[in-house]
């Protein structure tokens, strides 16, 4: 029997249900974490505020899932994107789609 190699999708089949999963993840779930924390703040989040509420260690992949929910930046009342500093960075603050 050939060894699974890392990038041989083929190896998938000789691979356990754990392995294929890996490969095939569904973000639904991070997307629905997402969407939950931000309908409870209406007034926005950034990345990291919305990473600390769901996975720390996860922060891009949260970042993309709110991309995927097609949030919109917090602005005020001239227009200007709304930004805070986290985690010691000027983030953009985050709030769903009206």
């Amino acid at each position: 029997m050939n060894a699974p190699t890392l990038f041989a999708v083929d190896d998938l089949e000789t691979q356990g249900e754990t392995q294929r999963a890996a490969f095939g993840h569904d973000h639904t779930i991070d997307r629905l974490r997402v969407l939950a924390v931000l309908a409870q703040h209406p007034e926005g989040l950034t990345d990291w505020e919305l990473a600390d509420r769901i996975d720390p260690f996860r922060k891009p992949s949260i970042g993309k899932r709110r991309a995927d929910l097609k949030c919109v930046k917090v602005r005020d009342a001239e227009g200007t994107p709304i930004t805070r500093v986290s985690h010691g960075s000027r983030c953009f603050v985050w709030r769903l789609p009206v």
